[in-house]
């Protein structure tokens, strides 16, 4: 289309759908997600599918991981970062529909008919269903969850243990201070969110008390002081000399 005269590419509804696939896996920014959610609104299932359909092959991976299939796990999840501090209604000519956040992640276009991935790199999601997985029966699975149980109780009191140890060492920290640092700088405090472990102090910085320096009065009399107590001394070495 020409646009002033000059010739401008506009991308089809596909592209842009692509485009903001790309956007929602490189920069997940809820202004991504919007797009993707209202454009494929607009587009319909079988759009979607005839857009997305080359998205594999278009972005492959060098992991050979399926970009579809992340795409598909954003979309039933999206988790934008700048999610709390954006105004979905403060966005300029946006439908009414779309102010709510809840809205938008309620219409996640139907993906699973698009793509057949499963959740492991190279297997058909239809191929999955074939598998057959092998059941223990009732006694073993019984078994197998008292052994759970067991050892969560373990790994449990393990937990509980430790964190009494480190609120002991907490305490004693704060006593050892109380005992040892807070009695002797005057108005001093413990900043508690400040605290980390083995931080330096500097006591020149936080015990040495400078001393006043004299006055230029004080010194010069001092210099006169020193000059008076040398001149006896001196003048029997000059007259000793002239003898």
């Amino acid at each position: 289309m020409d646009y002033h005269g000059e010739p401008i590419t506009v991308p089809t509804e596909g592209e842009i759908l692509r485009i903001k696939g790309v956007l929602i896996l490189k920069r997940n920014a809820t202004r991504d997600y919007l797009d993707f959610v209202a454009l494929a609104d607009h587009m319909g299932d079988e759009g979607i599918a005839a857009a997305l359909e080359s998205f594999d092959r278009l972005y492959r991976q060098d992991n050979g991981e399926s970009p579809l299939q992340q795409l598909q796990v954003q979309l039933a999840n999206p988790l934008p970062y700048d999610l709390e501090e954006t105004a979905l209604a403060e966005y300029k000519n946006l439908d009414r529909r779309w102010h709510d956040w809840p809205t938008v992640t309620d219409r996640e276009p139907p993906m699973t008919d698009i793509s057949k991935d499963s959740a492991i790199p190279g297997l058909d999601r239809e191929d999955a269903y074939q598998q057959v997985a092998a059941i223990p029966p009732p006694a073993e699975q019984a078994a197998i969850v008292r052994f759970l149980d067991w050892a969560n109780g373990r790994l449990e009191r393990a937990i509980r243990a430790k964190r009494k140890v480190i609120a002991l060492l907490n305490e004693q920290k704060q006593a050892f201070i109380r005992r040892e640092v807070l009695p002797y700088p005057p108005g001093v405090w413990i900043k508690q969110d400040a605290t980390r472990i083995g931080y330096e102090v500097s006591f020149t910085r936080h015990f040495y008390k400078p001393q006043p320096l004299r006055t230029l009065d004080q010194i010069s009399a001092d210099i006169l002081a020193i000059e008076k107590e040398t001149e006896g001394p001196l003048d029997g070495l000059l007259k000793v000399g002239k003898g």
